[in-house]
């Protein structure tokens, strides 16, 4: 569902943002769309055969995705086989939905599930419960052949039929927000041939498809058509679905018949669910908790300076915290004025006040191992009141007045304030308006919030095109309802572009048309972080941001 802005991750909760009903068909019918538009071809990549080795990050923050061969950690952290992890969330699951995509869930329950490929740091798709796979130089069929012998934690064995399923279901726009659906909105058809093969058909080059696949867990059909589809949570994955006392706790166990060889390293995970975050940090601090996911940032400030904690920040983030603007309505639908926006925005003092120097300022997106990063453009919009006073000026709007739209909870009103108090120095009257999640999410979809709307963005440490299309840039629908014939056909280019060298270039030139037109305003990365005890080793997150527990060991 998308919310506003939190001081924190659970507003990844956004994924692929518009949640639920019009509003997923919307972003649904976008996607479609623009994938339709596009005419360029894609490449053929390099096919994986055999299993890519289990991540290992270490205890300074380094990250590897699932499956991947990810920088391992130095020889004396390296995590031992055998043990449990005491982990705890703050907040009870809403869902046990594999194609329901939440951080609590996410960092958890995924552990239960694989995919059919995985993608590492680079940005490279891996093999996974897909052992090989094959994408047509055109870019328009993707081929995957199953691993043979993978069962499920039932004992059946993984079939094309069962990949047939969970694509069917992802297809649904009901499901999980619309948020698969949007993701896998170019493929118009798939074909199970035999038993161990799966086949993905678009109309079109389809260069984003392995993020898709990155979000899409393989569920066991049997036990979502039958009477545990609820209460119980059954895939292929590490760890298996043992107990669950709502309210209280989750117990994960090792899979003992899983299909890469060394992993898991833990006998169990005891998931804890906390009332609140002080309660989980109060826990860590007893030594009741191994991690702590997710802590206020005012936590991670404090453990970081503690050294019997570790706090590891995702390196691979894609997160980033986001001023859109309604640029179908004045006076932010006049370039200079959203110029000046941008000028008297002060990221940094943003970051280091509303963000506790946790995260960096930035103007774009994209995380240095995105190709579309440009280190010079990072800090293309200095704080300047001198230069976004003249902008307002030359603009010819009068006495510029707009709204600052946040939600009723998290980091919004923080940075609202400052934003408030830095507009005034400038002439321009900003008024804060808070409003509760159905207004704010109605108001996203139908443009009917005027000014500033305070949200998250996500998914930019992935293929560009899945930002580009994604509901902040889409030049079919996005949040500002800004629309250009030229930024269409320049999305088209960039999102389907197979060389490399004119791929950089695109995205080049996609940086420039954004930062130039300002409907969407950068503040700072927004990372994933989690606080634990020193005797845990090997804490690493997937590429699409969920935690990998397969290669974490805690170290007595």
């Amino acid at each position: 569902m998308q919310q506003p802005a939190n001081s924190n991750r659970m507003t990844r909760r956004q994924i692929l943002g518009l949640a639920g009903g019009a509003a997923a068909a919307v972003l649904l019918a976008a996607c479609q769309s623009a994938q339709q538009a596009a005419t360029a071809q894609q490449s053929k990549p390099a096919a994986p055969s055999s299993p890519a080795s289990a991540s290992a990050g270490s205890a300074t923050g380094v990250a590897s995705g699932p499956a991947t061969s990810g920088a391992p950690a130095p020889a004396s952290a390296a995590p031992k086989p055998g043990g449990t992890l005491k982990f705890g969330i703050v907040g009870d699951f809403t869902t046990l939905d594999g194609h329901v995509i939440i951080p609590n869930l996410e960092d958890t329950v995924w552990q239960v599930w694989d995919r059919l490929t995985a993608k590492d740091p680079q940005n490279k798709p891996q093999p996974m419960l897909a052992e090989s796979f094959d994408q047509s130089a055109d870019g328009k069929q993707l081929t995957l052949k199953l691993r043979k012998g993978v069962t499920f934690h039932t004992g059946r064995e993984l079939t094309s039929d069962d990949v047939k399923w969970n694509l069917t279901r992802s297809k649904d726009p009901k499901v999980g927000f619309g948020i698969l659906a949007s993701l896998g909105a170019s493929m118009k058809s798939f074909d199970t041939p035999d038993k161990y093969t799966v086949v993905l058909n678009s109309d079109t080059p389809w260069p984003a498809v392995y993020d898709f696949l990155e979000f899409l867990n393989i569920l066991d059909p049997e036990t979502m058509q039958g009477p545990d589809a609820k209460t119980k949570a059954v895939g292929t994955g590490p760890f298996v679905w043992t107990e669950y006392a709502p309210g209280d706790h989750v117990r994960l166990t090792k899979n003992k018949n899983y299909w890469r060889s060394g992993a898991p390293l833990l006998d169990e995970i005891n998931v804890a669910i906390q009332r609140d975050p002080q309660a989980m940090i109060t826990q860590l601090q007893a030594g009741a908790l191994d991690i702590a996911d997710s802590p206020q940032l005012s936590d991670v400030v404090t453990l970081q300076k503690d050294p019997k904690f570790q706090v590891v920040i995702n390196p691979y983030t894609g997160g980033w915290n986001v001023l859109a603007l309604n640029a179908t309505a004045p006076p932010t639908n006049n370039k200079q004025v959203r110029q000046a926006l941008n000028y008297a925005l002060d990221r940094q003092r943003i970051a280091q006040t509303v963000f506790k120097g946790v995260m960096k300022p930035e103007d774009l997106p994209w995380p240095p191992i995105s190709a579309a990063y440009e280190a010079p453009k990072v800090n293309a919009y200095p704080f300047d009141l001198d230069k976004a006073k003249s902008l307002i000026a030359s603009s010819g709007v009068p006495n510029v007045a707009i709204d600052i739209n946040t939600g009723t909870t998290g980091s919004g009103a923080d940075i609202a304030q400052i934003y408030q108090e830095d507009l005034a120095k400038i002439g321009v009257k900003a008024t804060i308006k808070p409003a509760d999640p159905v207004t704010f999410q109605t108001g996203l979809a139908n443009h009917s919030l005027n000014g500033v709307i305070v949200i998250v963005g996500f998914t930019a440490q992935l293929h560009p095109a899945t930002v580009m299309l994604g509901p902040y840039y889409s030049p079919f629908f996005n949040y500002s309802g800004y629309k250009d014939d030229a930024y269409t056909a320049l999305v088209n280019q960039a999102t389907t572009e197979t060389d490399p060298t004119k791929a950089k270039a695109l995205y080049s030139k996609w940086n420039d048309y954004v930062l130039d037109q300002s409907w969407i305003l950068v503040e700072c990365n927004n990372a994933q972080i989690v606080a634990a005890q020193p005797k845990v080793k090997g804490i690493a997150w997937n590429m699409h941001e969920g935690l990998d527990l397969s290669g974490t060991g805690v170290n007595a």
